[in-house]
């Protein structure tokens, strides 16, 4: 009997020891919410702020927003910066108010995203 004790706390102490070296590799990879890669900070923001300027210098000229991003090149921005968090991709659109929605959503075909709403003039986040 205290051969099976001495046996099962061996295991135990190796079981632990594996959790501790693998949990972190495991996580380490993940940002504090759990997600792949690091959360949206001050990059994205700048990126997303002269694309930001570039739609309210176009929507002075026409009275409008443009129907695509690509549309503000050459003339009112050089290049569409790349927002270097989740998909790394610009979704936009202009709703039917008139007003657009920017956003980066965190995987392709997941909700969890990260947008700008000229309506607002806000940035928010569903994580």
């Amino acid at each position: 009997m205290h051969h099976i004790n001495k046996q099962i706390i061996e295991i135990l102490r190796i079981c632990s020891y594996m959790v501790l070296l693998v949990l972190p590799l495991l996580l380490g990879s993940c940002n504090k919410n759990g997600y792949p890669g690091d959360p949206p900070g001050l990059e994205i923001s700048v990126a997303a702020n002269e694309i930001i300027r570039a739609l309210d210098m176009y929507k002075r000229g026409h009275s409008h927003y443009p129907d695509k991003l690509e549309c503000l090149m050459p003339t009112y921005i050089k290049s569409i910066p790349i927002p270097t968090w989740g998909t790394k991709t610009w979704e936009y659109w202009v709703n039917e108010d008139g007003n657009y929605q920017l956003l980066v959503r965190l995987q392709n075909d997941r909700y969890e995203r990260v947008w700008y709403s000229s309506l607002t003039g806000k940035w928010a986040a569903d994580f």
